[in-house]
């Protein structure tokens, strides 16, 4: 047992925490939940939600306390912005191990659900993003682990373990809202009704909406205090209407769009399902345990399903109860004896020998040479040589797992042998050919200076946030389509800072009307292009383009020693 404990946490640190610095940070989600809580350090509120200086109300404020937190303690940098999201992928793992234990009552189940969790392909890789989604996955986890743990309790112990499902449910809604109450509600009232368990139906949520209201309650009250028309509008804007009729902004996406994503995330664990059902159906003793992991997933999923917008990362949660049976009907699977030692032989062991010998034939010619672009900036071929390393330690490891003489060993090693890939994808980021609003860092990096002095800085929305963590700053002009920093409040220093492009030309001429003043423009290459052909501004003294991110600079001659350094923003939006 502490053999397979320690190798889950030797899995876990591999492929969720030593990682995280690995990658750049990607626009525009990571820059926008790290230019939030660098905001609240900045400003030293953090009942104050603001993004680029806009008053941000998409979400509650506990993810980026977290993130806050972190980057206190850690400074800056991109692994302290993630490390929140590792450990909430850590604790809906652990969430996993409770869950099967608590089913099978066998403790070496809990380490192998555990690995299932931390090597299926969708929880491991966005536990390396600063994302909000880890966070509020592992709140749902803890929230039906502990509804489950209830469900097998008696008297106080039951009463304890529905407070603790209130509080972390409480917790999820301070990160992402209703969906933190709804799918875990929506999963136990499934299971109670297919268990037909009516007097708990009617009994059982009421310790949890009271302890989830505690928790919220004094977080909601400082909320109000600070912004009174958050609430308004994240329930109104984030919730109806997203909902039943969301905008572009919201993500509209068809009803089967979860049922199609759900076996991609789960990855490579999809491949063992009819296996790990075939294990599982031979048990009668965890049936009701098994009817819970289904109502988890098959409910929410449906919920989900019929909302208008959707995400794909809003079923994180349901792969800890996928993780749940696969790792417990393997388990019996070999136990019975219906693995067999000659499944080894399947077409899974050919596929890596393929890749493996594709990748090093192609780090040793290049891919030019047969005519592919090189998707590594300067025609790295290190991503290659690690991608062949990466299948020949997976090949290695599966064909010792099918040496395995236990169940345990060999679903353990199921999950070691996918362990190499998944540390491989932090250094495999395609970042020759990725958009450059997605990684602009080095591009903005050359400008920092340009622009924290810029007297004008224009920004689109879609390089906003990337503009924000790299200069600072908070007082450019949001240009062309507003997307989120409309947050429909109307408030006048804010609506300053939203530019239309009708008004583009003029305030760009009125600003470089004044003797000394410098415009510069990061933004999509059609407005760049745009005011280039504007024959009544001067040409720019820098004009670059970068992919899909255009950089431009005016500098107004200065025609006498007393001409002013500047003008204000609000000026310089609203020439009078």
């Amino acid at each position: 047992m502490t053999r397979l404990a320690l190798a889950a946490l030797a899995v876990f640190l591999l492929t969720s925490v030593l990682v995280l610095g690995a990658r750049p940070l990607i626009a525009h989600d990571e820059a926008r939940y790290a230019a939030i809580p660098a905001e609240m350090i900045a400003s030293g509120d953090w009942t104050q939600l603001r993004l680029s200086g806009f008053r941000y109300y998409e979400k509650p404020p506990l993810g980026y306390w977290l993130t806050a937190a972190s980057m206190s303690m850690l400074g800056p940098s991109a692994f302290a912005i993630r490390l929140p999201c590792a450990i909430a992928g850590g604790i809906a793992a652990l969430a996993a191990w409770w869950v099967a234990v608590r089913i099978t009552g066998r403790c070496r189940d809990g380490p192998l659900a555990f690995l299932v969790q931390v090597t299926t392909i969708g929880p491991a890789v966005l536990a390396t993003l600063a994302l909000l989604d880890p966070p509020f996955a592992a709140c749902i986890a803890v929230t039906l682990a502990a509804f489950w743990s209830a469900c097998t309790s008696r008297g106080r112990a039951c009463a304890g373990w529905l407070l603790l499902a209130g509080v972390a449910a409480g917790a999820g809604f301070l990160i992402k809202g209703l969906l933190a109450l709804a799918i875990p509600g929506a999963a136990a009232a499934g299971f109670l009704l297919w268990e037909r368990r009516w007097r708990d139906l009617l009994l059982m949520p009421w310790i949890p909406l009271c302890s989830a209201v505690a928790a919220v309650a004094p977080v909601a009250w400082l909320m109000h205090q600070s912004e009174p028309d958050f609430w308004r509008y994240f329930i109104e804007v984030e919730h109806i209407r997203r909902f039943t009729n969301p905008d572009a902004n919201q993500h509209p996406q068809p009803w089967w769009l979860y049922l199609a994503i759900f076996p991609v995330g789960a990855f490579m664990w999809t491949l063992a399902w009819p296996r790990a059902i075939s294990g599982l159906m031979t048990d009668p003793h965890i049936r009701s345990g098994v009817r819970f992991c289904l109502c988890w997933i098959a409910v929410p999923m449906a919920a989900l399903s019929m909302s208008s917008g959707k995400l794909p990362t809003y079923i994180l949660p349901l792969y800890v109860p996928a993780s749940v049976l696969v790792a417990i009907g393997l388990r019996i699977a070999f136990e019975q004896g219906a693995v067999r030692r000659q499944d080894a032989d399947a077409a899974g062991p050919v596929a890596l020998c393929v890749i493996g010998c594709l990748a090093l034939a192609l780090a040793a010619t290049g891919p030019e040479a047969i005519g592919l672009e090189s998707p590594w900036r300067g025609g790295s071929r290190l991503p290659l040589l690690i991608i062949a390393a990466a299948s020949g330690l997976w090949f290695a490891i599966d064909r010792w797992g099918w040496r395995a003489r236990d169940a345990d060993a060999w679903v353990s090693r199921q999950a070691l042998a996918v362990t190499p890939m998944l540390c491989a994808l932090a250094f495999l980021f395609p970042d020759a050919i990725a958009p450059r609003t997605k990684v602009p860092w080095e591009v903005l990096a050359g400008h920092r200076d340009a622009m924290g002095s810029a007297s004008l800085l224009l920004a689109s929305a879609e390089t906003a946030h990337a503009v924000t963590w790299t200069t600072g700053r908070r007082d450019f002009a949001i240009l062309g389509r507003p997307s989120e920093f409309d947050n429909e409040l109307g408030l006048v220093t804010e609506a300053q800072r939203l530019l239309p492009w009708s008004r583009t030309h003029s305030t760009v001429r009125s600003a470089l009307a004044i003797p000394g003043t410098s415009v510069m423009l990061v933004a999509d290459p059609w407005m760049a292009e745009a005011l280039k052909s504007d024959s009544t501004l001067p040409a720019p003294h820098i004009d670059e383009l970068h992919g899909n991110i255009a950089v431009m600079e005016w500098t107004a001659p200065v025609h006498s020693a007393d001409a002013p350094d500047g003008m204000p923003l609000a000026a310089q939006a609203h020439p009078n």
